[in-house]
């Protein structure tokens, strides 16, 4: 009962907040809009439909909203349960993440407009238009700064922990990827354009970008940014009552979630995937240009304004990319990595592992294909003279696009260099069965057709250029299957001998108990260093410490002596925080 008693107050409150902000910015655009307009231009019944209209969903929207959230915060007065309850979060952060797009949408237009002003061209906006979206920025902003505040109260007296964190981590970190994505891509777009000015600047045949492309880049450029720190440095959700405290509280959570390294990880996949995209683009055109090719895949003209789309993806995600990797190298640093984020970092190693030696594999398997087409002469009709030259720089360039990535990935878990965890992952098994299913495929389809062409001959079948390039292009494929599941049967081979070698859990002697220096208990600001673990079969435990020091000795004392019985061991620190409990003795949540 009371579950649907919650579903029920928080998605009727959750609705009417929506109509209470689209009436009131629409009401407040459409008076704006009269008060901007010269006199006489403005149209009395349409401003009489954009007043009725959005005065209603006002009329309707705010005393409904202000009802339910009463009722909702009324309960959550009386009963700390309430307060702490998962859908209560989950109204607030849903309410919070609307209001970033609405506040968002809004600041673009009101900054594309300005800047549209600036730069003057053919297409520029009034100084109405410039201003009409700043009401719905205004009421987007207060509604976000209330909620945020209704959350940090909420986290302060009832704590934020399971479901409630999960979800903050969701809204923080699902708008800061959303946000950085949106962010690089204006960046790199806001690059090209501005090369591209200035290229066409010292050539009159050529047209000139406009400038209203450029003011909107900038403008979802700067408004991206301030989503994106905002919400990956965590004041949107440490700021407001307790913001020392609460920071602390958030920080210790959120170096033991999951959802943080998938971030990290998904954004240095995207960061890599578009440097190496436009890379590759830059050395087809360079190679194809020193090969004689005059338009490397359809591409000519003025080779600096071709260059403009690869060279701004490569310096504005290269730049990401350094960044990603320096997040992820910090977070190392200051804090052990827990078997969950272990997985996501081993799902990312070998998904780009595998993409980088599909790229490696399709490079030389083209490269051989093309040196068969020359040896046979096979025939060309499309661009007969210069084909050989196109072909050769686009498979060297996925070589030296694939080969390095596979090297940088691959090569630290190859080999000696891979620990037990590592060779028995999931994520590692799957790489290297997925590469040797593709590649034994590949085998079977070129190792029967060449064996059908072979047969043919044998058989009397006359041997026509067509039929001998076909049969080379076939077993020139073939061999790099071949190369490629021979390596990766050895490397399972290894794999499987390295996890019989080691010994298992039940192999060697397991205390009952592992000893820790000091009782678990809560953390104070004489002892704010912990080390936080969880035994098989067992519920999460801490113990604190007033030196880091002796958190790390404990840590390499728990490490050294759990011998498998302890899933996962964690360094932390948390900020000293004290609050008066209900008898006035001291009240300390957990960090």
């Amino acid at each position: 009962m009371t579950i649907i008693r919650r579903v029920y107050w928080y998605a009727v409150a959750f609705v009417s907040l929506l109509m209470l902000l689209a009436g009131a910015s629409g009401l407040g655009r459409a008076l704006l809009q009269a008060v901007l307009d010269e006199p006489g231009r403005t149209i009395a019944s349409n401003l009489r439909s954009e007043v009725t209209q959005n005065g209603a969903l006002l009329l309707v929207g705010l005393p409904v909203w202000l009802l339910h959230w009463a009722m909702a915060n009324r309960a959550a007065r009386r009963d700390s349960d309430e307060r702490a309850a998962t859908l209560r979060r989950l109204f607030i952060y849903a309410v919070l993440a609307s209001m970033v797009l609405a506040g968002a949408t809004a600041a673009q237009g009101a900054l594309e407009a300005f800047l549209r002003l600036l730069v003057r061209d053919a297409t520029a906006a009034t100084v109405s238009q410039a201003l009409l979206p700043l009401p719905r920025f205004g009421i987007a902003v207060m509604l976000w700064l209330y909620h945020r505040h209704v959350a940090a109260v909420d986290r302060r007296l009832a704590g934020e922990q399971g479901g409630a964190a999960t979800l903050r981590c969701w809204y923080t970190y699902g708008v800061a990827l959303v946000a950085l994505v949106v962010l690089l891509v204006d960046a790199s777009r806001l690059l090209r354009l501005t090369w591209e000015i200035v290229v066409t600047a010292f050539d009159a045949s050529l047209v000139q970008a406009p400038g209203a492309e450029l003011a909107g880049a900038s403008a979802t450029a700067l408004i991206a940014l301030a989503v994106w720190l905002t919400h990956w440095t965590g004041w949107a959700v440490a700021a407001g009552a307790g913001s020392q405290r609460s920071g602390a509280t958030v920080a210790a959570q959120d170096a033991r979630s999951v959802l943080r390294p998938v971030y990290l990880f998904l954004a240095l996949a995207v960061s890599v995937a578009a440097t190496l995209w436009g890379a590759s683009q830059l050395l087809f055109y360079a190679l194809g240009r020193l090969l004689g090719v005059d338009r490397p895949g359809g591409v000519g003209g003025n080779l600096l304004l071709a260059m403009a789309g690869p060279v701004s993806l490569v310096v504005v995600y290269g730049a990401s990319w350094l960044y990603q990797r320096h997040a992820l190298a910090d977070q190392a640093r200051a804090q052990p990595e827990l078997p969950r984020q272990a997985g996501i970092r081993r799902l990312y190693t070998y998904l780009i592992s595998l993409i980088a030696l599909a790229l490696f594999a399709t490079g030389v398997g083209g490269l051989l294909w093309t040196l068969a087409d020359l040896i046979t002469n096979a025939p060309h009709t499309i661009n007969p003279d210069t084909w050989w030259r196109e072909q050769t720089s686009r498979n060297v360039t996925l070589i030296a696009i694939g080969l390095p990535v596979w090297l940088l990935h691959w090569g630290p878990v190859s080999g000696p260099r891979a620990d037990r965890d590592e060779v028995a992952s999931l994520s590692r098994r799957i790489y290297v069965y997925l590469t040797l299913l593709i590649g034994v495929l590949v085998l079977l389809g070129t190792g029967a057709f060449a064996a059908k062409e072979i047969l043919d001959l044998a058989l009397g079948e006359a041997a026509t250029p067509s039929v001998i390039t076909d049969l080379v292009r076939a077993l020139a494929v073939a061999a790099v299957a071949a190369v490629t599941v021979f390596y990766h049967q050895r490397v399972l081979r290894g794999d499987v001998a390295a996890v019989a070698q080691a010994p298992g859990p039940g192999e060697a002697a397991i205390p009952e108990a592992v000893p820790v220096p000091v009782p678990a208990g809560p953390p104070l600001h004489e002892r704010p260093f912990g080390v936080v673990y969880q035994r098989a079969g067992a519920s999460e435990e801490s113990s604190w410490f007033a030196s880091a020091d002796e958190a790390r000795a404990a840590y390499e004392q728990l490490r050294d002596q759990a011998d498998g019985r302890v899933e996962w061991i964690a360094l932390v620190r948390a900020e000293a925080y004290e609050r008066q409990g209900p008898a006035g003795a001291a009240a300390e949540p957990p960090a």
